[in-house]
């Protein structure tokens, strides 16, 4: 849109995990990250390619990976302090982390966009995919994702991400566990987010 084309949505995900560590023989010290962040990153790459081949977009969209969320959200601190487009610019950043161990809901960190997380509802049930809202406030989990670099430069943001579980940040967390059908549901809410922004 000759309009908006100066105005940008930021997709980010993060694509490091924890390593490995030395474990006994027999047992796995990899932590392999297949939910947190692979789910997370191989989405962005699957709306980057729809979009580039759907065309037709209102806004400029850029696509962010970092690194080093895990160890303190050191890769999106490097971004905000060397941005390839003024925060000025950026109206909206949609975050992705650990959204493949859905079973039919994601919930939703918003801050600064009610209407973003209104819209993303309105698709999901269009989707079948229940978006809820942050089932916990209290935790300020917003001060844990790489959005918050966007947050503090007053951006708004909504980050997907599905409920903690058993194998968060352990060795188990594998691709045998992915909800392949139920993250493709996921998937289409946040392509169509993006292409309605």
């Amino acid at each position: 849109d000759p309009s908006l084309r100066d105005e940008w949505i930021v997709l980010t995900a993060h694509y490091d995990h924890l390593g490995f560590h030395e474990a006994p023989a027999g047992e796995d010290g990899i932590w392999n990250g297949a939910d947190d962040n692979a789910s997370g990153t191989a989405v962005v790459l699957e709306i980057a390619r729809r979009l580039a081949a759907s065309g037709s977009l209102r806004r400029s969209v850029l696509v962010l990976f970092t690194s080093g969320e895990e160890r303190g959200l050191v890769g999106s601190a490097h971004y905000s302090m060397h941005p390839l487009v003024p925060y000025g610019q950026v109206v909206l950043n949609i975050n992705v982390d650990m959204v493949g161990r859905s079973v039919g809901a994601v919930n939703c960190i918003a801050t600064g966009c009610d209407e973003v997380f209104d819209k993303a509802v309105a698709i999901g049930k269009e989707t079948g995919v229940k978006v809820l809202p942050d089932p916990h406030p209290s935790w300020r989990l917003a001060y844990f994702v790489d959005s918050y670099h966007f947050a503090r430069f007053d951006v708004p943001f909504i980050e997907f991400i599905t409920e903690f579980h058993s194998d968060y940040h352990q060795p188990s967390d594998e691709i045998e566990k992915i909800r392949f059908q139920e993250l493709g549901r996921i998937l289409e809410v946040m392509f169509k987010l993006t292409k309605y922004y």
